[in-house]
């Protein structure tokens, strides 16, 4: 197979940050638009030259009308798993915005489908791969500064307005980002999980805004995870806490890569951040990185069986937070009260 060509489900949003990608990209090919909003189809087709006829309001004609070997799924969270599920099924290969789906369970099966159906499946997970994240997990892989302790990570987004309605709403639009580029950066499993999902006193979403939790990483290191897409004003602060001295990365605006400092009791140094890697964390980097699974073989750390971690720790989220008990992730075992 020399291109990949691929049905696009959903093409408004974040559907175009996608989709520019796969156009100009050399060995991705885009034969299909499924979208139920006749404008952004318009404009799909404006990006992508295709004419009327590739454009449907279902996946279910898109695949009975185009030859096609992937489906790119961009649409609300909620409806990741029945679009995977008929795409895995019809022997499609899957890319899939974040979150591989709203649901633990539902996600290891899709996993298994994929694999009885030799087909791939990613799931955009891309924050793992910005600089910042890269660089600090670089730093405590080598243990530069020594061994890892404790820290916290607490970002605040003031989004101003509620996602779409659903369960969880901040655990499955933000916070599945933020736990998956903690899982990468400190680079080891997740074994406890204390948790709460709540609103802010102000708060009238119809589901949790804001997230506070206790991670237990394994072999000892502690991390506080607070969150929320409710805050007031932008801010974002991850410290860990390093045998000579703490490392802390800071960004204070919507897109800013931020500053990484270290620092001891002789003072503070501010750390540059590594390139970007390649390919990088954007949009071309995850058409080029969906490319190189399928075409070449090359899996990568956000292939659907490796997102399973970054789903079991949010499912771990939601049962401590409704339990009020302390967790384990994949586990159903209830270890002690918080």
């Amino acid at each position: 197979m020399k291109t990949l060509r691929a049905i696009f489900v959903g093409v408004g949003g974040r559907g175009r940050t996608h989709l520019g990608p796969w156009v100009a990209h050399e060995r991705l090919d885009v034969v299909g638009l499924v979208d139920i909003n006749p404008e952004y189809l318009a404009q799909a087709r404006a990006v992508t030259g295709l004419p009327p006829g590739a454009c449907f309001a279902s996946l279910t004609d898109a695949l009975a009308a185009v030859e096609a070997d992937t489906v790119v799924i961009v649409v609300h969270a909620q409806l990741h798993g029945r679009f995977i599920r008929e795409a895995l099924e019809a022997g499609k290969h899957v890319m899939v915005e974040k979150p591989l789906t709203c649901d633990l369970a539902e996600a290891e099966a899709l996993v298994t489908l994929a694999e009885r159906q030799h087909c791939r499946l990613m799931v955009t997970q891309n924050k793992r791969y910005l600089p910042a994240a890269r660089t600090l997990r670089r730093l405590l892989a080598a243990e530069t500064y020594g061994r890892l302790g404790f820290g916290h990570y607490v970002n605040y987004k003031a989004r101003g307005s509620a996602y779409p309605v659903s369960d969880h709403m901040h655990l499955w639009q933000m916070a599945v980002h933020e736990l998956d580029e903690l899982l990468a950066t400190i680079d080891r499993p997740v074994v406890r999980v204390a948790a709460r999902e709540f609103q802010p006193v102000w708060g009238n979403w119809p589901s949790e805004s804001t997230i506070s939790a206790v991670l237990e990483f394994r072999d000892g290191p502690t991390i506080s995870y607070l969150s929320s897409s409710d805050a007031r004003a932008v801010g974002h602060e991850f410290r860990v806490e390093c045998e000579r001295g703490a490392l802390i990365h800071r960004a204070n605006r919507v897109g800013d890569e931020g500053h990484l400092l270290f620092v001891s009791r002789a003072g503070e140094q501010v750390l540059a951040l590594d390139p970007p890697v390649d390919p990088p964390g954007t949009g071309p980097g995850m058409a080029e990185l969906f490319a190189r699974y399928v075409l070449d073989g090359v899996e990568p750390e956000i292939s659907g069986r490796r997102n399973l971690a970054t789903m079991r720790l949010c499912d771990a989220i939601i049962r401590a937070s409704q339990t009020g008990q302390v967790v384990e992730p994949a586990g159903e075992a209830v270890l002690q009260p918080v």
